[in-house]
């Protein structure tokens, strides 16, 4: 058994480094909201294959589908003023996103945008921390404090977290990070980390690459669901809303 679940997996990694390979490039930021609309939509058509799941219980994970995560990391202010193109997409087709916020005040302040935020949660999404805590030396620290700003600005504390990425910036710092919050994560209020240490993605659609001329782009992932994954295997749709604009 040991043996075909290894050639299994060489089989799904070979799989999935050709798939890649044949990829191809689809458009340029800024990106219709038609485009993410309509792969939702492909994705709803293959409910027998594919599950969505909102990231809150990771026992939810099932062997015989391919777990789908859909998740919105808001970066930047152009990111919380714009979410509203994707989530009214989210809600219309009863879509469980969960949605990562910024609790740093570099960027926005979360108390600017309490109402349409609690609004928004009041409708079921659910909206956690998007740390950016290792760019400090201290970082556990860091993390207690963004976590209280969250709280004092929203009046709720976020249940669930992941991590703001940034290339190589600090790379080792925030993998020691990640190595100790996957321990500990609970000690600060968390049922859940979406990072991975704790929740490892198969493959990522995302809405985020970037060209050599230092353009954002999406390849043709974003206008199908790859075959690639597999039964038992995570998928994770990771969309910036910055990056979109309402649909012609």
């Amino acid at each position: 058994m040991k043996i075909l679940t290894l050639l299994q997996r060489q089989y799904d990694s070979y799989r999935l480094r050709r798939y890649l390979r044949g990829r191809k490039i689809f458009c340029l930021a800024p990106y219709s909201v038609q485009i993410y609309e309509g792969l939702l939509k492909k994705v709803k058509g293959l409910s027998e294959r594919i599950s969505i799941l909102d990231g809150s219980d990771p026992m939810e994970i099932t062997p015989d589908k391919v777990n789908l995560f859909v998740r919105h990391d808001l970066d930047t202010q152009s990111c919380i003023e714009k979410m509203s193109l994707l989530l009214d997409i989210d809600q219309e087709l009863n879509i469980p996103a969960s949605i990562y916020l910024r609790a740093d005040g570099v960027e926005y302040s979360l108390s600017s945008y309490r109402t349409t935020i609690l609004n928004y949660r009041g409708q079921g999404f659910r909206f956690g921390l998007h740390s950016l805590c290792y760019l400090k030396d201290h970082y556990l620290e860091e993390f207690e404090k963004e976590t209280e700003t969250f709280e004092v600005a929203l009046g709720f504390h976020p249940t669930s977290f992941n991590v703001h990425g940034m290339g190589t910036i600090r790379l080792q710092t925030r993998m020691n990070f990640l190595k100790e919050i996957t321990r500990n994560f609970r000690d600060f209020g968390y049922d859940f980390g979406d990072i991975p240490t704790l929740l490892d993605y198969w493959y990522v659609i995302q809405d985020c690459h970037l060209d050599g001329k230092n353009q954002r782009f999406i390849y043709d992932d974003f206008s199908f669901f790859p075959e690639v994954l597999a039964q038992g295997q995570n998928g994770l749709i990771l969309t910036h809303p910055c990056y979109w604009e309402a649909g012609a």
